[in-house]
C-alpha cells in the first residue's frame, strides 16, 4: 500500500560536509539501504471518523422509579450518527453486584448492521443525575463495539447504600434520570487487496 519511505532530513549538509565526520571523502559519498522483506499478506483495517464531534446526549427519565419491581430496564432506542443505541439499567444490581449498586450499562442495539468484521469505536459519558441539583454521578469510558461484545458499562455505577440516602437527592419524586452522551464514534473495518 506504501510504495516508498524515507526521512525528510536524514544527516545535516553542516554533518556531511564536515571532513572530521569522514562522510565525504574526496567529493564522493556511500549511500546504501538495507532491506528486509516481510511477506505482504494483503490485509490492512482502515479505520473512520464519524463526524466529530458528535452530538449524542441521550436522557432517558424513568417514572415512579421507587415503585417498579423490574430486575433489568431498557431505555427506548436512540440514534446516534445512523447507529441505534440503548441504555440497560439493573435497579438492583447486575449479576455481580446484586444488591449491592446500582448497574448502567450502553448498548450497540443494531450491531447487525456491522459485518463480522467490523467494530465501533465510542468516547462516552454514562450520568445518573440527582433531583436536587446538587450533582451527579459520572463515568467516562471508551470501548470497541462489535458482535461479540455489544455492550459496556458498570456494575457498580452507584452503590445502593449512596443511591437509596435521601440528602443525595437521586431519587425525589419517585423519578430517576439517566443520560448517555457519545461524544466521538469511529469505524473500524478490514480491507484486502
Amino acid at each position: 500500500m506504501k510504495t516508498q519511505c524515507g526521512f525528510p532530513q536524514f544527516l545535516s549538509l553542516d554533518v556531511l560536509n564536515d571532513p572530521c565526520n569522514g562522510y565525504l571523502m574526496e567529493d564522493s559519498c556511500i549511500f546504501g539501504a538495507e532491506v528486509f522483506v516481510i511477506k505482504y499478506s494483503g490485509k490492512g483495517e482502515c479505520l473512520s471518523m464519524i463526524k466529530e464531534p458528535v452530538d449524542g446526549t441521550f436522557t432517558w427519565v424513568i417514572e415512579n422509579f421507587s415503585t417498579l419491581k423490574e430486575k433489568v430496564m431498557y431505555s427506548d432506542v436512540f440514534t446516534v450518527e445512523d447507529f441505534k443505541w440503548h441504555l440497560i439499567l439493573y435497579p438492583k444490581g447486575s449479576s455481580k453486584t446484586k444488591n449491592k449498586s446500582l448497574s448502567l450499562f450502553l448498548e450497540l442495539a443494531d450491531c447487525e448492521t456491522l459485518d463480522n468484521q467490523s467494530k465501533l469505536y465510542a468516547e462516552f459519558e454514562l450520568l445518573i443525575s440527582d433531583q436536587g441539583n446538587l450533582g451527579y454521578v459520572k463515568h467516562h469510558a471508551k470501548n470497541w463495539f462489535c458482535h461479540s461484545k455489544k455492550e459496556w458499562g458498570l456494575h457498580n455505577m452507584l452503590s445502593l447504600c449512596d443511591f437509596n440516602n435521601k440528602s443525595k437527592g437521586f431519587v425525589l419524586i419517585y423519578n430517576l434520570t439517566v443520560q448517555a452522551k457519545i461524544a466521538l464514534m469511529m469505524l473500524s473495518s478490514n480491507i484486502s487487496n
